[in-house]
């Protein structure tokens, strides 16, 4: 399932929940990045979420619900996760850790979280270099 299809499919209650674990992912450094800023808003208009909702559950409490999810899903999420993160090419000890919480807590072996590091990283690149060519 592609991703885009996977996160408009969520009900409202899950796409309320995934915006408040990227809001947190994003500020967890306690510094949102414009380009973490710029992947919110996406996300927002992608979901059909006007406004951003009030963060309400920490961090582990998300986890905890993904962690429910199929592990396809889950996988998904942590992409979303990791590539928001990474997104300002900086990745904070703090961010790191709620990276960590998610791989365990999502039961995702370092193989696998491994490959989708290495994926988001050559999708930033790609992105960087169509950018550079189109601008």
């Amino acid at each position: 399932m592609e991703v885009k299809m996977f996160l408009k499919n969520l009900d409202t209650d899950s796409k309320n929940k995934f915006m408040q674990l990227i809001c947190l992912a994003a500020n967890i450094d306690k510094n949102c990045s414009n380009e973490e800023l710029s992947i919110i808003h996406n996300y927002q208009n992608e979901l059909g979420i006007p406004v951003l909702p009030k963060i309400r559950s920490s961090a582990s409490e998300l986890i905890a619900y993904f962690s429910k999810f199929p592990e396809s899903a889950r996988k998904m999420i942590y992409f979303e996760i990791y590539g928001l993160i990474r997104s300002d090419n900086l990745i904070t000890t703090d961010e790191n850790d709620l990276l960590h919480d998610i791989e365990k807590n999502f039961g995702l072996g370092s193989d696998i979280t491994q490959q989708i590091k290495m994926l988001a990283k050559k999708l930033q690149d790609v992105y960087s270099e169509l950018f550079s060519v189109l601008s």
